[in-house]
């Protein structure tokens, strides 16, 4: 709170000293510190299964938020598990914008060190989504899982701070040398024989050979007969291979 402790005038025609009879009032001025929360944004990849080799994979969002102050982001560490099955560690924005490369990534750290970017820029009292994506690496397979151990931020003045809520987790990613997708295809011509089809894609390292399926077989809402004993058969191409 600032106020007025005295006030020393003198009247230009007289010279003599003028007393004010009252000293103003000011008002109260709170200045607040600066915070930062981290969080897991909606953005955030389910568990994928990441093939070896492949560029650009998204691993895990969040989003930063910031009171009494416009932040910045300014180093960033992530903890985890087979971090090193991926390389080129990279952040981007909501826009996917590249705002920074990682300094250190090891099995179980990913650092993002002095970011200079002015896209990392979080607005007071809004929120900013940011992205770690990677590249896979070749010949690796494992699962892996990120976790934001620490966040700084830079405020305007220079100073830094250290957001919190940090601990939150990625979702458990697979990375494999070979990836099977089973995806459901038009059927032209529904019938018993002919009820479902189906692409079946292998891509990776190696050749497969699908040896065995599982079907569940359900009956339709409304039909009251009985089901009775089903034998599924699958064939490849067409109902005649």
């Amino acid at each position: 709170q600032l106020g007025l402790n005295s006030i020393t005038a003198i009247d230009t025609e007289t010279s003599g000293d003028v007393n004010p009879s009252a000293k103003p009032v000011w008002a109260k001025i709170s200045v607040n510190t600066a915070t930062s929360t981290v969080a897991n944004s909606d953005a955030s990849p389910k568990a994928t299964l990441i093939e070896a080799g492949k560029a650009n994979v998204k691993l895990y969002s969040f989003k930063v938020s910031a009171k009494n102050d416009n932040l910045k982001l300014d180093d960033l560490t992530l903890s985890g598990t087979n971090l090193d099955k991926l390389s080129n560690y990279r952040l981007t924005d909501v826009n996917n914008k590249e705002v920074a490369v990682s300094s250190t990534v090891s099995s179980g750290l990913v650092k993002f060190e002095d970011i200079s970017s002015d896209n990392t820029s979080v607005a007071l009292d809004k929120n900013t989504t940011f992205n770690v994506i990677a590249d896979a690496n070749f010949n690796s397979t494992g699962s892996v899982v990120l976790q934001l151990t620490d966040a700084k931020l830079n405020q305007t003045n220079g100073s830094s701070i250290d957001a919190t809520g940090t601990g939150i987790v990625s979702a458990a990613h697979f990375v494999a040398e070979n990836v099977l997708v089973v995806a459901k295809a038009t059927n032209n011509n529904k019938s018993l024989t002919n009820a479902m089809v189906v692409t079946i894609t292998a891509s990776g390292k190696d050749a497969i050979t699908l040896s065995w399926f599982t079907a569940d077989v359900t009956q339709v809402v409304g039909y009251t007969g009985s089901v009775g004993s089903w034998s599924v058969t699958m064939y490849k191409d067409s109902v005649s291979d």
